[in-house]
């Protein structure tokens, strides 16, 4: 009767066990799991894993250099703090008389951080 019901449903998945054990939170040595998921260099090709690796270690440079010059005064230890407040601006990029004007809310709570940090980067000399 099982073999049945899965064989004419087969969009149903079938129900978690009761009483089983969650999944491990460490690996078989028993180390720890890392927060990150590798399955997002998981294509199968190693060029393409290579090449995404090379694109995240950029990106990772580029924001921290954005921080060392833009606000050197201010230790963010994860990138994740940098990006939610740096980069995920909750602002409007504006066009006029062909100058560039970006709007950010008055209550926004890095305001002040963001457009000091931004002075500080346009401020710097070209090499």
């Amino acid at each position: 009767m099982g073999a049945l019901r899965v064989h004419h449903q087969p969009h149903r998945r079938p129900r978690a066990r009761r009483g089983r054990a969650p999944p491990a939170r460490t690996d078989r040595a028993g180390h720890p799991r890392p927060k990150t998921r590798p399955s997002r260099t998981s294509s199968g090709r190693f060029c393409a894993n290579s090449a995404w690796t090379v694109l995240a270690a950029i990106a990772h440079n580029l924001l921290r250099w954005t921080q060392l010059l833009g606000a050197p005064n201010q230790t963010i230890r994860t990138a994740r703090t940098l990006r939610r407040r740096w980069l995920t601006l909750p602002g409007r990029l504006t066009r006029t008389a062909r100058r560039w004007t970006l709007h950010l809310p008055a209550r926004w709570p890095w305001r002040n951080a963001f457009t000091q940090a931004l002075e500080r980067i346009r401020a710097l000399q070209p090499a």
